[in-house]
């Protein structure tokens, strides 16, 4: 019976976790997308303003290119204190893609639409950001390196997470970390689906992070 007790309390306390998890992600990581002229306001009445483009070099889809080129966006964040700044993000990681402004976190996730064979025009430029208040974030993961590993198929990010190692390879990380190498880094994030499983090789499980922003 005392057996059964703790299992039951151990598996409320995992579920109530999970939803602690579940209620600060929804709460203080959003995803917003904006045309050009468009603001949002967040929950702590901040405003993010999408004012332009201000530089797309990118590769055109189907042409070769030395190298790939940027597009760069100006943006205007309006505290809810009366101050204003200028921000300017990139989309190649050469360049700053996010930033922290007293807590407010902001990545450039993409510009839309890619350069193609037609110019485009400024009513069509949109952006996707994602957005943070770091100030009501708590760090739930541990970025503690990027190496090559034998299961997987180039270099990939190892980071301890609820008493585990995993590792991951998506998208978001080489987004929100790239070539960073002042490891570790205390960051939370969000986890997808198992991608690749290698623990039969002695190796890690490899996941898809859906969101991660950076604490330090």
């Amino acid at each position: 019976m005392q057996k059964v007790m703790i299992i039951i309390l151990v598996f409320i306390q995992f579920m109530m976790q999970q939803f602690e998890n579940r209620k600060t992600e929804q709460q203080f990581i959003e995803s917003v997308e904006l045309s050009i002229g468009q603001h949002y306001i967040t929950d702590q009445k901040d405003e993010i303003y999408f004012n332009g483009v201000l530089k797309d070099s990118r590769c055109p889809k189907g042409v070769q290119c030395v190298k790939a080129g940027n597009g760069r966006v100006n943006l205007t964040l309006a505290q809810s204190n009366g101050t204003k700044h200028d921000i300017e993000l990139n989309t190649n990681r050469r360049f700053p893609m996010d930033t922290i402004i007293n807590g407010i976190y902001i990545l450039l996730m993409e510009l839309n639409p890619y350069p193609g064979e037609k110019k485009i025009k400024n009513k069509k430029r949109t952006v996707k950001l994602v957005l943070a208040n770091t100030n009501n974030l708590e760090s739930n993961a541990t970025i503690i390196g990027r190496s090559r590993n034998k299961c997987f198929d180039g270099s990939s990010w190892s980071i301890t997470t609820g008493g585990d190692t995993i590792r991951s390879n998506s998208h978001m990380m080489w987004k929100v970390i790239g070539s960073m190498k002042d490891f570790p880094i205390k960051v939370c994030l969000k986890l997808g689906g198992l991608e690749k499983t290698c623990k039969e090789n002695g190796g890690y499980d490899h996941y898809r992070v859906d969101k991660v922003v950076k604490l330090e």
